[in-house]
């Protein structure tokens, strides 16, 4: 899954302040996926029908190991 090099987050802190954030490299890749969790998404979500279907089949029998990429970021 290929995700942004550089983002800009902006939120509101604990108190409503406005606060920005400028990342790149891991940091923003990082962002993105702890963004993907708030909404409710998984990476489970972002694969393809037929991989997610082997992964469900792997999970029910016992034998589902993650598949890490290993390309780099």
């Amino acid at each position: 899954m290929k995700r942004s090099a550089e983002v800009t987050l902006t939120a509101t802190d604990k108190k409503g302040n406005p606060v920005t954030i400028e990342a790149r490299e891991l940091l923003a890749v990082c962002l993105q996926h702890e963004i993907d969790h708030l909404d409710g998404k998984l990476i489970i979500d972002k694969t393809s029908r037929l991989k997610r279907n082997l992964y469900l089949e792997q999970l029910k029998k016992g034998e589902f190991q993650a598949p890490y990429s290993t390309t780099p970021l």
